[in-house]
């Protein structure tokens, strides 16, 4: 069959469900349901080849036999609490319900009719799709196969009845216990409730339900639902936990394909990346080696991850979905190469194209709460040269900072992805002789130019510590000597993370009282380079000047971020997130227990 055939014969066996669903519903005897199924079979027969000229041939009536007989046995019925009825079971020596008079082995059933093989599935959501969603929360969906229910569900989400589709999944995971065995589709059915939610912003449920399926005995769920978190978790930056729920999702199924997508966007989202090729190599050779199942497709991605992560994140959110990260990649896919002409002059003056676009932008941007909708884009979209201004690029930023995730990582690659379009123009403007250091913070293009490259290089840390390093000394030393931006901080950190402990501790100096996370810094500096005593006494400090960023630091896990979080909270989360597995892999964290004893292994609140 081509493409169109393929269609048509899909509608098809759609149609005839849904008509016999309905028919059984009503409670005929079987010669009666085979009776009124001949027009549907003829039907189905033209669309094999079969025409029907106004003549019933035998071949038609013996086909609408087995028809009846095949759709008879499979449909659910409703009168039955969804069990299917006892099966019908043609004898030769019986009549022949085509009304021939003859035996049915002298008539229907000597003519061989290939069965059609309709899933079940198809029969269950068929009847499924009879009732009103006020019914749902009396059926038993237990005695129907899991496939039914997500059928259904399909759907209906896909008619664009999102809310009737949540209703029928939730019935069927109220008693998590009661899902027959491992059903390999119960995990598809929990992924599209999990999507429902999201999509209906129903963020309490969606938590909720997660937590109910992290506790049950269902191995295949469990799994699931520890793959979503150990992706929600990477998306969070919180790696060491992500890896935690990932090797046990992997204890439970080891062989689920969807681990191998999860743990290479893991890696490449923790700057892994050769760790990351390496493991891709593994799972393509292993999934090559399953002949039962065709995947291609995903070794395909998982190659493409490993070598060109950010666009192929970006693009697998594209094809996922319309909303605004694919959209906004597009357009800055769109902005011509700075290197090729720039629209700035001296002084980071822009050309008045430029200048008149920025006044323009400055009426329009997201960031001014006067602003009138989608303006921005869309002149976004009219002006590619607004690429090159540094102010339109650091609002983007901002935007990107704020948006709702996509798919696992895609966030992240579109802001590194606008960061080295960044890199790129602040690179035309020196070979251009349009910046010199240092920059004055007061000089609004300026401090653009200090941002966007202080931004450039938190993002591209994990991806590239080289470039990263080289971006923060040359803020450091020849931008921003003055620290406006308190470079210092995350240089400190990379480059113990490097291996480059002498390197860090010659940044040590003078710190200001609010800047926490950079006090801690100057601890795991004098510890990796051997001078613990010193290490302790700025310990001590630390922690009584930042009790809750040790406390934090020092768990073993916390609770989740709340609305409420005071900022002192959020940034010793974010120090937490970003630096405690350095702290662990130095041997740091050990030895701060020890020199102030606490709860060890608690977990902090808040």
């Amino acid at each position: 069959m081509n493409t169109s055939a393929q269609a048509e014969w899909a509608d098809t066996l759609g149609q005839i469900c849904e008509s016999a669903a309905a028919m059984l519903q009503a409670g005929p005897s079987f010669n009666d349901f085979r009776n009124d199924m001949v027009p549907l079979a003829l039907h189905m027969a033209a669309v094999l080849g079969l025409p029907f000229d106004g003549q019933i041939t035998p071949a038609h009536q013996a086909m609408t036999t087995h028809l009846a007989v095949e759709l008879w046995n499979v449909t659910p019925r409703l009168g039955l609490d969804l069990a299917l009825p006892t099966p019908i079971k043609l004898h030769t020596s019986q009549s022949c319900p085509c009304g021939s008079g003859k035996t049915y082995g002298k008539c229907c059933g000597a003519i061989r009719s290939m069965p059609l093989n309709i899933p079940p599935e198809w029969l269950g959501a068929s009847v499924l799709h009879l009732l009103p969603q006020t019914s749902f929360k009396k059926l038993p969906l237990h005695a129907l196969p899991i496939g039914a229910v997500l059928q259904a569900a399909q759907d209906d989400a896909a008619q664009g009845e999102s809310r009737r589709a949540l209703a029928l999944l939730e019935q069927l995971f109220v008693d998590l216990d009661k899902l027959a065995g491992e059903d390999p589709e119960a995990e598809g059915a929990a992924d599209l409730l999990l999507t429902l939610y999201a999509e209906l912003n129903h963020a309490t449920r969606r938590e909720r339900f997660l937590e109910r399926l992290l506790g049950c005995s269902h191995k295949a769920l469990r799994s699931a639902a520890l793959q979503i978190q150990s992706a929600m978790l990477c998306d969070m930056g919180e790696y060491e936990a992500a890896q935690a729920a990932f090797l046990e999702a992997q204890h439970l199924t080891p062989n689920a394909p969807s681990l191998a997508q999860l743990e290479i966007i893991t890696l490449v989202a923790q700057g892994r990346q050769t760790e990351a090729q390496a493991r891709a190599e593994f799972w393509g050779q292993r999934l090559a080696r399953d002949k039962q199942h065709d995947y291609a497709e995903l070794i395909h991605f998982l190659e493409s991850m490993a070598h060109a992560p950010d666009e192929t994140m970006l693009q697998m959110e594209a094809d996922s979905a319309e909303g605004p990260i694919p959209q906004l990649w597009d357009v800055i896919l769109s902005w011509p190469d700075p290197a090729t002409q720039l629209h700035y002059g001296a002084g980071l003056l822009p050309t008045p194209e430029l200048a008149k676009l920025e006044k323009r932008w400055a009426k329009n941007s997201p960031m001014n709460p006067k602003a009138d909708g989608l303006t921005w884009f869309e002149d976004l979209v009219k002006h590619p040269i607004l690429g090159q201004s540094l102010q339109v690029l650091a609002d983007l930023s901002q935007v990107i900072s704020t948006m709702l995730p996509g798919s696992p990582g895609a966030l992240q690659a579109l802001h590194r992805t606008l960061a080295r379009y960044g890199a790129n123009l602040r690179q035309a403007l020196l070979a251009a002789g349009h910046i010199h250091p240092p920059l004055a913070w007061d000089h609004p293009p300026s401090r653009a130019v200090l941002v966007l490259a202080f931004e450039e290089a938190l993002l591209l840390r994990r991806q590239d510590p080289q470039q990263a390093e080289a971006v923060l000394r040359w803020l450091l030393t020849e931008a921003d000597p003055s620290d406006q931006l308190e470079v210092r901080e995350p240089l400190i950190h990379l480059l113990l993370d490097q291996g480059q402990p002498a390197e860090a501790l010659v940044l040590v100096g003078p710190c200001a009282e609010d800047n926490g996370a950079l006090l801690f810094g100057h601890v795991l500096s004098y510890f990796a380079n051997g001078q613990t005593e010193v290490a302790a006494q700025v310990l001590q400090q630390a922690a009584r000047s930042f009790p809750r960023l040790w406390k934090l630091l020092e768990a073993d896990s916390v609770s989740k971020p709340r609305s409420s979080d005071s900022e002192e909270t959020e940034l010793a989360r974010e120090y937490r997130r970003e630096y405690r597995p350095l702290w662990k892999r130095l041997g740091a964290l050990d030895w701060a227990r020890t020199v102030l004893p606490a709860k060890v292994g608690a977990k902090a609140k808040g």
